[in-house]
């Protein structure tokens, strides 16, 4: 539509992730984005200096396993990747004035909490053009390569990445397990909330509003509070 198709330097948190074939889907990492990337109208480069915009893609080490499984530690996944020095090449490249994305993708249906702690340690979180880390790595990747697209055509979407932080992150990998804790004690399950749906919307505002005023909040120019929650499916 604007005669220009943007280009994109992707870069990995491991040497092993462009490999990796991940849960769900039947090809490696690198060919996936490959497809993706020409369908978006986009082209990969060589090298960041050339890049209209960074795709950085944080892979497991090893597998991917579901974001419920993370704080059991899958040793190889930890052991051969590096979540600093990846998080810290975000930090430079923004810096030198690029736009960066992140595709988080070390696990299936929920950000890397190890990589959002870095994320805000290291000052990044907010600093980025795009983030997602939510349900399969073509779904995840497609947001986020939107989000890049986007960003290099219009400017970055501040709130949309908020909200991306406070469903990936807040809801899929910290609340949610939080409630499902909590269910039993009800006599409730994953997928069974009888006729306490309403309890369990309660249970995840409280959450999600203590992970936003935590980890969101100080970094919107806006107050922010969630209201309401939907269950579509009647399941976590």
């Amino acid at each position: 539509y604007n005669g220009v198709t943007p280009s994109v330097f992707v870069r990995f948190s491991s040497v092993n992730g462009p490999q990796i074939v991940p849960s769900f889907e039947d090809r490696p990492y690198i060919e996936t984005i490959k497809w993706h990337l020409t369908s978006a109208g986009l082209w990969m480069v060589d090298n960041s200096q050339d890049a209209d915009f960074i795709l950085m893609v944080n892979t497991p080490g090893a597998e991917t396993t579901g974001a419920q499984t993370q704080d059991l530690g899958v040793r190889e996944n930890n052991s051969m990747r590096n979540l600093i020095e990846f998080v810290t090449a975000c930090r430079e490249y923004i810096k030198r004035g690029k736009k960066v994305v992140i595709s988080d993708v070390a696990y299936s249906n929920g950000s890397d909490k190890e990589l959002i702690n870095i994320l805000t340690k290291l000052g990044v979180m907010f600093n980025v053009s795009g983030y997602a880390g939510w349900n399969t790595h073509g779904n995840t990747l497609g947001t986020v390569l939107c989000e890049g697209t986007c960003a290099f055509h219009y400017g970055e979407n501040k709130k949309f990445i908020a909200y991306r932080y406070l469903e990936d992150c807040g809801y899929q990998s910290v609340v949610r397990q939080i409630v499902i804790d909590e269910l039993p004690l009800q006599g409730l399950s994953y997928y069974d909330f009888k006729d306490k749906e309403e309890w369990v919307k309660e249970r995840v505002i409280k959450h999600l509003n203590e992970f936003l005023s935590r980890y969101i909040q100080p970094y919107l120019d806006e107050n922010i509070k969630i209201n309401g929650v939907s269950f579509p499916w009647r399941r976590m």
